[in-house]
């Protein structure tokens, strides 16, 4: 049953979008919708603290000649950042203050960690080129994309901050409100990285700036987290928290 609450709001946005809009049509109603329902912070205003990223301490060799130059049809080995593929909740880019950005890594560890941006670029950083593919993409479809990215190991990050035995997710949340959750046995070896740079440039916006999850070998929907500013050290089966036991009760009453 729906909330009462949400469909009185929902009543009053419809009420207002045809006293706005005159009933111009789904487009107006999407526009409607997208301003005044979601909410969602946007900005093309962006301050990157830095311009240029640093040298990572492990570089991989030069990207070789494209084949698809010369080969019609075939897909570009690197997809150029403005071309890159966008599935993400945000509705725009979240307005985040990178100078008062932080990354937290705490839940169910002995060392809890908070890096601000200018500590998180002075780690180590390595190159890894990756294909990111939404679960959601056809064979042959658009949704696949790939890229040279720079970031700092998430597993010196996670071993760093000393997860408990009874450990077993990972948790991350994004800016934006999305969370998404892997095993912490992914952390075999494969690279998974906090990225900081695609493609040689500073991340852009859309993709993740200040920084996001990069996981190979998964889905985004579970790893890819964008604008991420937690990683929470947790459990699969963990017992609920205060909010969400209220909200479950109140959402299984109606």
């Amino acid at each position: 049953m729906a909330d009462p609450e949400l469909s009185a709001d929902a009543n009053h946005s419809r009420r207002r979008f045809l006293k706005v809009t005159g009933g111009l049509g789904a487009a107006a109603l999407f526009a409607f919708i997208a301003e005044s329902s979601f909410k969602t912070k946007t900005t093309n205003q962006i301050k990157k603290i830095i311009t240029k990223l640093p040298t990572p301490n492990k570089k991989l060799p030069s990207i070789p000649a494209d084949p698809a130059k010369s080969i019609s049809g075939l897909s570009k080995l690197i997809t150029p950042n403005s071309d890159f593929f966008r599935i993400d909740t945000a509705i725009g880019t979240p307005d985040i203050d990178v100078a008062s950005w932080r990354l937290k890594i705490t839940g169910m560890v002995k060392n809890p960690i908070t890096l601000s941006y200018d500590e998180l670029i002075k780690r180590p950083l390595f190159e890894l080129d990756n294909t990111l593919s939404c679960v959601s993409n056809p064979v042959g479809g658009p949704l696949i994309s790939n890229a040279r990215w720079t970031g700092v190991r998430l597993d010196d990050l996670i071993k760093e901050a000393a997860p408990l035995d009874k450990a077993d997710q990972i948790l991350s949340s994004s800016d934006d409100g999305f969370s998404a959750g892997f095993p912490l046995s992914i952390l075999d070896g494969r690279d998974a990285m906090i990225a900081i740079g695609m493609n040689g440039e500073v991340l852009p916006a859309e993709n993740g700036y200040p920084a996001r999850l990069i996981v190979p070998g998964l889905y985004g929907y579970v790893s890819a987290t964008k604008w991420v500013t937690k990683i929470e050290i947790t459990r699969f089966a963990r017992p609920l928290r205060d909010y969400e036991r209220e909200y479950l009760e109140k959402y299984l009453e109606q």
